[in-house]
């Protein structure tokens, strides 16, 4: 049922973003009264839509209707390229890419993807001290928020350098210090600290290196349940899932965010009933 009801929600909810954006974002009902970069404002529901649209166009097309799947895909598609989240455009072609990929390394891609996984997350703060010297040099390409996630990066990962063991403790991104030369060279960056906008650095700076093991040995974990309890046809649409979460959560929201969490299990469970319903067919 929810399966059925969920494309029509998807309908419903880029239809009214469709709407919003052309009377210049007028349904101030719907986000904080007189909020500013109300258009920003939709950007976290994109971001889980799209983490939501892979098992709903997986039940689609395994039900055989194409242009039903066409349909659907379109108006993702329409909401992702009317809304201002890049994260959210990032996830769409990963999760493509990932597809393609997984039609390549078929029975491989669980583990190909674990090593890609535990490398970015073992890896990524000092990767981002390597390149911080060219940081720069990209800016005037990307928009201000970008530039504002590198400039976050930049200090966060130099705090990372400085504690990589045990990290700063719990909840600590927000207070971390900001050192009178960094802010220097910042345009965004203020005194008062922000959370990483990064999940995997976030971990870094928060517990360390056994903080980033447990979330990359999290992240294999769900890899290796993939080909074990998914049937064929849905595996490439639950690779595509997790690389559409790995996207948020490189560039969105904190750890303990909520709503991340609930969008996870949603999708979750989705992927979840569709193979016990594949698996209750079998046993008929």
């Amino acid at each position: 049922t929810i399966l059925r009801v969920l494309p029509y929600a998807f309908l419903a909810g880029i239809t009214l973003l469709c709407v919003d954006t052309f009377i210049g974002y007028k349904f101030r009902l719907l986000i904080a009264h007189g909020a500013r970069n109300a258009p920003t404002k939709y950007n976290r529901g994109l971001e889980y839509s799209v983490l939501l649209a892979w098992p709903v166009l997986a039940h689609l097309l395994r039900q055989r209707r194409k242009f039903a799947a066409a349909g659907f895909a379109a108006v993702v598609l329409s909401g992702v390229a009317i809304g201002l989240s890049s994260t959210a455009k990032v996830e769409l072609m990963l999760g493509v890419a990932v597809i393609v990929l997984v039609a390549f390394l078929r029975q491989r891609a669980a583990l190909v993807f674990s090593a890609a996984i535990s490398v970015m997350a073992l890896l990524l703060p000092f990767f981002l001290r390597l390149v911080e010297p060219y940081r720069t040099l990209v800016e005037p390409y990307i928009k201000d928020s970008g530039v504002s996630r590198l400039e976050i990066w930049d200090y966060m990962s130099a705090r990372v350098v400085e504690r990589p063991f045990l990290g700063w403790g719990l909840w600590s991104s927000k207070f971390v210090p900001i050192t009178p030369v960094e802010m220097d060279h910042y345009k965004y960056v203020s005194m008062h600290g922000i959370y990483p906008h990064n999940q995997w650095l976030e971990l870094w700076v928060a517990t360390g290196l056994p903080g980033a093991l447990i979330g990359a040995l999290l992240a294999i974990v769900v890899l290796g349940r993939i080909p074990r309890t998914l049937p064929a046809d849905l595996q490439p649409f639950a690779y595509a899932t997790f690389a559409s979460a790995i996207a948020i959560s490189c560039f969105s929201f904190e750890i303990t965010t909520d709503s991340w969490w609930a969008a996870i299990v949603a999708t979750g469970f989705l992927f979840r009933e569709m193979g016990r319903s594949t698996a209750s067919l079998a046993k008929k």
